[in-house]
């Protein structure tokens, strides 16, 4: 689980105009901060009444037909009631849950990633870029765009991160998604495996293995 965010005090004028139908990613912490952050989200994208506890608005949360995931939702929808917003569970097949969020047909889904390689670009470019192909919430800020371009084509490393720093720093404040955990896999391996030494992407691939 990331650290909990801080939100400072904030008017609807400071934050940047949500293009229609966006669908925001919004997760609640055990943590005041967090809370006050997804209440403060949920006011400015215009969802007064389930703010307000509406019985007969909610959302509805979409989430990949997997076991694993069902307490994640569980939690989210329990956190979500604790600040007055009501939320359905949808399950769906991950084909047609592919299908549903990249024509952006859905208000509030769970979805993950994990790096293809090391680099900020597959996170910041790939996936929130206004016109990236991964960009499932419609999310558009024409400056965070213009910082990951402008990282995409730079050639010197540290003028490159210096600018997804930037840009990373301008979608933290708009929180198009909240992250809400890490996951972690277990494996076995069996005592005759040694030797193994990891890659800089994880356990697999491996740079050596033996066994005996």
């Amino acid at each position: 689980m990331q650290s909990p965010m801080t939100t400072p005090p904030l008017t609807a004028a400071d934050a940047p105009t949500p293009p229609p139908a966006v669908a925001k990613i919004l997760v609640v912490d055990d943590e005041p901060a967090i809370v006050d952050a997804v209440t403060y989200n949920l006011r400015l994208q215009g969802f007064t009444t389930l703010v307000a506890g509406d019985a007969d608005a909610a959302l509805r949360l979409f989430r990949e037909k997997q076991p694993d995931l069902a307490k994640t939702a569980e939690v989210v929808k329990e956190q979500l009631a604790a600040v007055g917003v009501q939320t359905n569970l949808n399950e769906m097949e991950w084909g047609a849950y592919l299908k549903a969020t990249d024509n952006r047909e859905v208000d509030f889904f769970h979805m993950r990633w994990a790096a293809d390689y090391i680099d900020p670009q597959n996170f910041l470019s790939l996936l929130l870029h206004s016109e990236a192909p991964e960009n499932r919430t419609a999310y558009s800020n024409p400056q965070y765009d213009r910082l990951c371009e402008q990282a995409d084509a730079e050639t010197d490393p540290a003028k490159r991160m210096a600018l997804y720093n930037q840009a990373e720093k301008i979608v933290v404040d708009d929180a198009p998604w909240v992250p809400i955990y890490f996951q972690r896999d277990l494996e076995l391996i069996k005592p005759y495996v040694t030797g193994i030494r990891d890659g800089l992407m994880g356990h697999l691939p491996h740079i050596t293995t033996q066994t005996g």
